[in-house]
């Protein structure tokens, strides 16, 4: 019995290792509010962009300067977020970007092509 219980022992702690190394490690805190610029042909365009977390998921919207909130879901894999709007959406939007501490810089991806972004954590009131 004792020898079954060894080998038991064994194989739970060779599980566990291998599910330890399989985890992957959290990434940053992106909730919150984030302030956007991007370079556009036509000039620089800047948003506002408020996200949610919950691990690895996140959920938000972003506003241009006078135009409705865009709705986004997406995730956070290490330190690179990929958000995108519904699929139905009026607006098609993709965003990808690389989070670095109080910052993120990426792409947009619109019908109209991709344009470089970035964004800083906005002040607290």
């Amino acid at each position: 019995m004792s020898r079954i219980r060894r080998v038991l022992s064994m194989a739970l702690a060779a599980i566990a290792l291998v599910a330890v190394a399989g985890a992957q490690a959290p990434g940053p805190a992106v909730a919150g509010e984030w302030n956007v610029e991007a370079a556009t042909p036509h000039g620089a365009v800047t948003a506002s962009l408020v996200l949610k977390q919950d691990g690895t998921k996140l959920a938000g919207s972003i506003t241009f300067a006078g135009t409705d909130p865009l709705q986004l879901a997406g995730e956070l894999a290490g330190d690179k977020l990929s958000l995108e709007t519904p699929a139905d959406a009026s607006r098609p939007l993709g965003v990808r970007g690389t989070v670095s501490g109080n910052a993120i810089a990426g792409y947009l991806s619109t019908d109209h092509g991709d344009f470089k972004f970035t964004a800083t954590r906005a002040p607290r009131s």
